[in-house]
């Protein structure tokens, strides 16, 4: 609720505190004494839009200062959010807001900064004002929508579509990124297959790079490898004197006197060995010559694999296991672009069952809106009538959309109350309704109606019995009190049978002091009040007879 609204340097109002209670508060005062422009500052306030020209002649800002107490723990989770809050804590809140009279604006949030835009979002929470104004959020279609929902607790069948819709909506998207990306994907799936191709053509094994580069290096030296196992093989076994040859002389002049000394046995036996050693290595060294050759078609052969080797390497890693990795993350993706090509035929097959399914949903939550809507204009035809509109109609239009794509997540409908004030006038949009007078009783119907699902906390009805007699006065003011229920209201009227059932009364004057014009706002409890009502029934001379009207109509 509104506890407190403060206003200062604003247009003929120099400074006035509004002190405004739970329930309905009605605000009377004659004609052009400035009611509507408490109104006017109080919108100022929830982010309208401000102009030098609203700061009162001789000061150099206009403020205005409201008190709110929210207890509802989601609406100030909202706030907060509007606002880029982390959380509000506590439930008052102080919206305050100047305007200098070079133009400057300043916002706030209780002690914190904002934005004209963020205090808009802020007060769309909080305030609903219906009249000649242009803050109602009842007249938006949007709005329109989710009290029709609410009003047929259409909830959990709307949520159950917006889950469908979304899988549709997320599938879709995919689908569309597949085709959109369908010619880069091929692209580089032939070049991850022509890559694996190549490494996989090469046919390497781990330690091949070696064991051919040892190969190229023998074939390269293999006429100096011959030379010099030539030389080796005849020094050590087939020329006359070679080494086998001198060990083995060795060996018998050993063998002569061996048995003369046990320690020449040692010696005999160390020279024996050296013998068959250098005897053995002899034949190892024949036995190469003869199982290999310099063979130079073999020498180019490799020569080419170690350059194809060689731009393996370049390209796809220093070292055979790097070269490995790299093919198997070739692999990899080559099973995860086929499988996008397979999902490309699989996701369309998804879609049309995702969207079988919305739109399921979507024809059954049609058909409840529709039942709903037509339950709604039959209430709001029954309000209205109440409210001295005899002949209007309403209308709750549901038009379903054409297809799914036309669609939102709140449903395959677009909603939109209509209204025939007159007959022979044709069914508009409630938007297009010219009277603020007719606007605020239509609103006032579905206020009242649907005041259990609107959640808005501040209504402000302005002018709700223009061009409505005395004779409709109690049945209006009946129903701002029922709706008051619900919400706190604010009524500006000039009908006592409606001020006479607001719970709190704030009459406003205007005064002339040294030759200014001021509005002053006065609350009225008791017999000023009294007074109040007797004044609206029959003008400034008060009798025993408006007296007792009076009386009669505050129930006293």
């Amino acid at each position: 609720m509104l506890a407190e609204l403060r206003i200062t340097g604003f247009a003929l109002i120099d400074h006035a505190e509004l002190a405004l209670g739970e329930g309905f508060n009605a605000l009377t005062g004659a004609t052009g004494v400035g009611k509507s422009l408490i109104i006017d500052a109080l919108e100022l306030l929830l982010g309208g839009r401000a102009s030098p020209d609203v700061v009162r002649h001789g000061q150099e800002q206009a403020a205005v200062e409201g008190v709110f107490y929210i207890a509802d723990p989601e609406q100030r989770a909202a706030i907060a959010q509007a606002a880029g809050f982390d959380e509000i804590d506590e439930p008052e809140i102080i919206l305050h807001r100047t305007i200098g009279r070079n133009g400057r604006n300043r916002c706030r949030l209780n002690s914190f900064a904002v934005n004209v835009g963020t205090l808009k979002e802020i007060g769309s929470i909080l305030v609903d004002i219906h009249g000649q104004h242009e803050q109602q959020s009842l007249l938006y279609p949007n709005r329109q929508r989710e009290l029709l929902d609410e009003y047929g607790r259409l909830a959990p069948l709307r949520e159950q579509f917006a889950a469908a819709f979304a899988e549709y909506r997320r599938k879709l998207e995919y689908l569309n990124e597949l085709r959109t990306n369908e010619k880069q994907r091929r692209t580089e799936l032939d070049f991850c297959r022509f890559q694996l191709a190549e490494i996989e053509g090469a046919a390497l094994e781990p330690g091949h790079i070696e064991e051919i580069q040892r190969e190229r290096a023998l074939l390269v030296n293999a006429e100096r490898i011959q030379t010099r196992i030539a030389a080796g093989y005849e020094a050590l076994y087939e020329s006359d004197g070679s080494a086998l040859d001198h060990l083995k002389a060795v060996v018998r002049q050993l063998e002569e006197i061996a048995g003369l000394d046990p320690r020449l046995d040692s010696v005999l036996e160390a020279c024996s060995d050296a013998a068959v050693k250098v005897e053995e290595a002899a034949f190892a060294l024949r036995d190469f010559t003869d199982s290999w050759e310099y063979d130079p078609d073999r020498l180019e052969e490799i020569e080419r694999r170690l350059v194809e080797i060689s731009k393996l390497q370049a390209k796809y890693g220093d070292t055979e296991q790097e070269i490995f990795d790299f093919a198997d993350g070739l692999r990899a993706r080559i099973e995860e672009l086929a499988k996008a090509e397979s999902d490309l035929k699989t996701i369309e097959r998804d879609i049309e069952a995702a969207a079988a399914s919305a739109a399921e949903i979507g024809a059954r939550l049609s058909e409840a809106r529709r039942t709903a809507a037509a339950r709604l204009a039959k209430a709001v035809i029954g309000e209205i009538k109440c409210l001295g509109m005899n002949k209007a109609r309403f209308e709750c239009a549901v038009r379903k959309v054409e297809t799914l794509d036309d669609a939102t997540a709140s449903g395959m409908d677009d909603v939109e109350f209509m209204i025939q004030p007159n007959p022979g006038e044709p069914m508009m949009s409630l938007r297009r309704i010219a009277s603020g007078g007719e606007t605020s009783r239509i609103m006032l119907a579905l206020k009242n109606i649907l005041a259990e699902a609107d959640r808005v906390p501040l209504l402000v009805f302005d002018e709700i019995d223009a061009n409505v007699g005395g004779r409709m006065g109690r049945p209006i003011g009946e129903r701002l009190a029922a709706v008051a229920r619900c919400h706190q209201v604010i009524c500006i009227t000039h009908l006592p049978q409606i001020a006479s059932c607001a719970q709190h009364h704030l009459r406003v004057d205007k005064l002339m002091k040294k030759g200014e014009t001021f509005t002053v706002v006065e609350e009225l409890q008791g017999e000023a009040r009294l007074h109040e009502i007797a004044e609206m029934i029959g003008g400034k001379n008060k009798t025993a007879a408006t007296l007792q009207q009076a009386r009669e109509m505050l129930g006293g």
